[in-house]
């Protein structure tokens, strides 16, 4: 959060902030000193210290949308998504060591609704991966928060994930893919 306030504040002092100060020094300088141009000075800073406020604001707005997508996994819909998924994945019928798509395919047709409640899983995975990786997510509290529910969803059905991929092609859950390759490969480090 500290070096995006800084980055931030960064770019707003360096377009808006430098030319005001340079214009005011030049301004101050040449023209003569009187009380508009201490104002003009003085409106310069409030209109530094104003948007720097506001780049923190909206991290803070980030910030608050991420928590509210997140929060997301555990009520409604998708709470009934990640649970059937559990009691599925307990399930020892539900074999998913021996990567076989056939007989996982056909364990998804007797059970009822058990094939979209996958998908359903990995549309809402691959919409959040989405927004980390266009970075309109934080990252740093998503991966706290959600880290367990990425890596072990894309460990236990990545076979699922590659059959869908090669029947449908390489763009689908490729956000998802990348994101919980891109979470591995940082947890081994």
């Amino acid at each position: 959060m500290k070096f995006y306030s800084l980055q931030s504040f960064g770019r707003t002092f360096l377009w808006i902030g430098i030319p005001s100060i340079i214009f005011s020094i030049i301004y101050f300088n040449w023209i003569g000193h009187d009380l508009i141009d201490y104002s003009h000075i003085l409106a310069c800073f409030v209109a530094i210290i104003s948007l720097f406020l506001f780049s923190k604001t909206i991290l803070i707005r980030k910030q608050q949308y991420t928590i509210d997508f997140i929060s997301q996994v555990y009520n409604g819909d998708m709470g009934r998504v990640f649970s059937t998924l559990r009691k599925a994945f307990a399930d020892e019928e539900f074999d998913l060591s021996k990567k076989n798509i056939e007989k996982l395919l056909s364990y998804m047709d007797k059970n009822d609704n058990l094939e979209a409640t996958v998908t359903k899983m990995l549309n809402f995975l691959e919409a959040f991966s989405l927004f980390i990786n266009q970075g309109l997510l934080e990252e740093s509290i998503s991966k706290k928060l959600m880290r367990g529910v990425v890596i072990k969803n894309y460990q236990k059905l990545k076979f699922y994930i590659d059959y869908e991929q090669q029947k449908n092609g390489p763009i689908v859950f490729c956000e998802y893919v990348k994101l919980a390759k891109k979470w591995i490969k940082q947890e081994k480090k």
